[in-house]
């Protein structure tokens, strides 16, 4: 069996440290995120939209929570990570007035 198993504990979105059944170890690093969290469980980094139920669209399995809208008057982007978040929003369109 050659088969090696990622130890979760260690994982971050750049850094992977697998066992291999030999006894050794393998580090696996990237300069960007290559994993993702998603559910409880790291799976490999998808940019993939997808729609969500709200019509807004987000990345299959990215390194922080990005939502883009669907249209309508909702916020053009929202990022957001354990240390906060950051929404881009564009002014609504007023209509000028017209008096004689």
């Amino acid at each position: 069996m050659s088969q090696s198993v990622a130890i979760s504990a260690d994982q971050t979105p750049y850094v992977q440290i697998s066992a291999n059944a030999n006894g050794t170890m393998t580090y696996t690093s990237s300069a960007t995120p290559r994993w993702a969290m998603k559910d409880g469980s790291w799976v490999t980094a998808d940019a993939t939209l997808t729609s969500n139920k709200d019509g807004s669209l987000s990345p299959k399995a990215a390194e922080s929570s990005v939502r883009f809208s669907g249209g309508g008057d909702t916020a053009l982007a929202t990022a957001s990570t354990s240390q906060g978040s950051m929404t881009v929003s564009w002014p609504s369109v007023r209509r000028a007035r017209y008096s004689r």
